[in-house]
C-alpha cells in the first residue's frame, strides 16, 4: 500500500512540475532557431512597474491573464505557434489541439474569424483596442494565446488553462514606437477535463470502502 501511495505521489509531482524552457531573455532581444526557423524574441515587459519577472518562465502582470513569454517578430501562424509553444514546453512534437484566430476591425469595432476554427473563442475590446477580454466556448479552455498588431505578436501561457481572461497590447510596439491597437487574437485551445458526476464519485467511494474492508478481513485471519 505504501509503495502505491509513493508511486502515485511521484507521478502527480511529475505532472505538477512540467518542464518549461523560457522563450524570453530578461531585458533584451534574442534569436532562437526552432524547427529550422529563426525567431527574434524581444522583452517588451514594463518591469518592475507592471510586470514581475519569473526566471523559469517569463512575466506575470495584473492586467492580463497568464504569463507573458515574449514578443516575436512576424506573423502568428499555426506552425509558428506550435514551434514556439513546443520549445517552451520542451516538446518538439507538440501539436495544437484546436486553433482559433480572430481579426479586429477598429473601424466597426467588430471581430471576425481569420483562418482558425470559427466559434471556439470570442473576444471583446476596451480602451480603443488596447485591452479586452477573451472567452473560450465550452467544452474548451485556452492554454496559450497571442495578441498581434503591426509586425509583431506577444505570446502568453495560461496554466492551468482557463475558460476566460484578459488581454492587453502593451507588450507591442508599432513602427512609430507607440503601443498599438490589436489587429489579431490567436488561441490554442484544449478540451477541459470533465468533472465527475456525483453518481461516479459515489461508486468510486464505495469501491474504495470495499477494498479497505477486504484488507481489514485479511489482517484478522
Amino acid at each position: 500500500m505504501k509503495k502505491t501511495i509513493l508511486l502515485t505521489t511521484f507521478f502527480m509531482g511529475l505532472g505538477v512540475s512540467a518542464h518549461a524552457t523560457p522563450l524570453i531573455s530578461q531585458g533584451g532581444s534574442q534569436t532562437l532557431t526552432i524547427e529550422s526557423t529563426s525567431y527574434t524574441i524581444t522583452d517588451r515587459a514594463d518591469s518592475p512597474a507592471q510586470d514581475t519577472w519569473q526566471p523559469s518562465y517569463g512575466y506575470t502582470g495584473s492586467d492580463y491573464t497568464g504569463v507573458y513569454l515574449g514578443t516575436i517578430d512576424g506573423n502568428d501562424s499555426t506552425t509558428d505557434l506550435e514551434n514556439l509553444i513546443g520549445y517552451f514546453l520542451d516538446n518538439s512534437s507538440y501539436v495544437i489541439s484546436e486553433y482559433a484566430k480572430m481579426a479586429y476591425d477598429d473601424g466597426t469595432n467588430n471581430w471576425s474569424n481569420d483562418g482558425g476554427t470559427d466559434g471556439l473563442v470570442s473576444v471583446t475590446t476596451t480602451d480603443d483596442g488596447l485591452s479586452g477580454t477573451w472567452t473560450a466556448t465550452s467544452p474548451y479552455v485556452l492554454d496559450f494565446y497571442t495578441v498581434k498588431s503591426s509586425t509583431e505578436f506577444a505570446l502568453y501561457s495560461v496554466n492551468p488553462a482557463l475558460a476566460s481572461g484578459d488581454w492587453v497590447t502593451r507588450h507591442l510596439l508599432n513602427n512609430g514606437g507607440n503601443i498599438p491597437a490589436i489587429s489579431h487574437f490567436s488561441a490554442s485551445l484544449t478540451p477541459s477535463a470533465p468533472v465527475p458526476e456525483p453518481s461516479t464519485l459515489l461508486i468510486l467511494g464505495a469501491g474504495l470502502c470495499c477494498i479497505a474492508g477486504t484488507r481489514g478481513l485479511k489482517k484478522k485471519k
